[in-house]
């Protein structure tokens, strides 16, 4: 099944694409085909999971990363294949057992990070982040590879994200959740230069 062959009038779920070939996400019931990642985005991906891994042994949260489905719905209790909203964010954390099934997780994570490529840019600063807006994720990351910066959006009081800070190579960083996890930012994109257009 090729993009060609999507009715853009129609609103999907998640038993419509069930069978298609490719990794696809839904929505508000529009198909998105993801690309396969590049090397470096597998190494930030791979160097940040490890971490919170590490971090997260003693605390009731768990890290999952891409490709694990996020079921995000104003009906909680909604079968699996009728949901309009099925994601995989690169990396994400759980703090409640309850949302997390054998097929995805059921409901909002407590943080989602997504890390930007040239194909993605528009679907994760526009679309991912009006629906993790709108389903109140506290904390969303954008991590720009190639700019080697992370954008820290968090939930204001009104359920609007605000950006909190650009950081760059020279910060530490730590999650809103999780004062004490540190992260250097050089870490993630050591190795790799700047991307000069």
């Amino acid at each position: 099944m090729s993009q060609l062959h999507i009715d853009h009038r129609k609103s999907y779920v998640v038993k419509d694409i069930a069978d298609w070939e490719g990794r696809w996400e839904l929505i508000e019931g529009i198909p998105h085909l993801l690309s396969s990642p590049s090397r470096l985005h597998q190494t930030i991906s791979r160097r940040l999971l490890t971490g919170l891994e590490n971090y997260l042994q003693e605390k009731d949260c768990e890290v999952f990363n891409a490709p694990f489905d996020v079921f995000l719905s104003e009906n909680s209790d909604e079968d699996y294949d009728q949901h309009r909203n099925a994601v995989q964010p690169d990396l994400f954390i759980v703090c409640d057992p309850l949302k997390i099934h054998d097929r995805g997780v059921k409901g909002a994570p407590d943080w989602i990070a997504e890390i930007i490529s040239p194909s993605t840019a528009k679907l994760d600063r526009l679309k991912k982040f009006n629906l993790y807006e709108k389903f109140l994720i506290p904390e969303y990351w954008l991590i720009s590879p190639y700019e080697q910066t992370i954008e820290v959006f968090i939930l204001n009081d009104q359920g609007r994200y605000v950006r909190r800070e650009v950081y760059g190579v020279e910060d530490t960083i730590s999650l809103q959740q999780f004062k004490d996890f540190p992260l250097t930012v050089s870490d993630l994109f050591k190795g790799f230069s700047i991307k000069q257009e």
